[in-house]
């Protein structure tokens, strides 16, 4: 009987299984800790996950047909794939482990991209605005 694929991955890819995490101290640094982060997810509606391994400065490599593909601004902050693809899915990760570079460069957007839009400030900022534009068209 063949071995399932994640026995398989263990021979070519260092994995270190954490368990749930509930400390931010070692969330943040098991993501730091990352190549890359994994999240092809189907129904995703967000992708706050994906946003902590930016903030953490690991490129994202999600499904294109959520909207975490427009969270990570793909391929600005990592890479998208189709759905149930696979190959593609295999071959965003190659290349990104493959690829320093690239990986870099798509770690450094990822963090940019959480500095400049997910802060708190801007948090705070956003819903200020929208609560005063209620006001306003009342």
């Amino acid at each position: 009987m063949p071995r399932p694929p994640r026995h398989r991955a263990r021979r070519e890819v260092k994995i270190i299984e954490t368990g749930w995490l509930n400390d931010e101290t070692q969330l943040a640094e098991a993501l730091s800790a990352a190549d890359v982060f994994l999240m092809p997810s189907r129904a995703e509606s967000f992708g706050m996950m994906a946003l902590e391994a930016m903030a953490c400065g690991i490129p994202v490599v999600t499904s294109a047909d959520t909207a975490v593909a427009d969270t990570i601004r793909a391929p600005e902050a990592g890479i998208a794939v189709l759905h149930g693809d696979a190959e593609g899915l295999a071959a965003a990760i190659s290349f990104l482990l493959a690829e320093d570079e690239a990986r870099a460069s798509m770690g450094t957007a990822g963090r940019s991209i959480v500095e400049s839009d997910y802060s708190y400030d801007r948090y705070v900022t956003r819903h200020l605005e929208l609560y005063e534009s209620l006001i306003e068209t009342r």
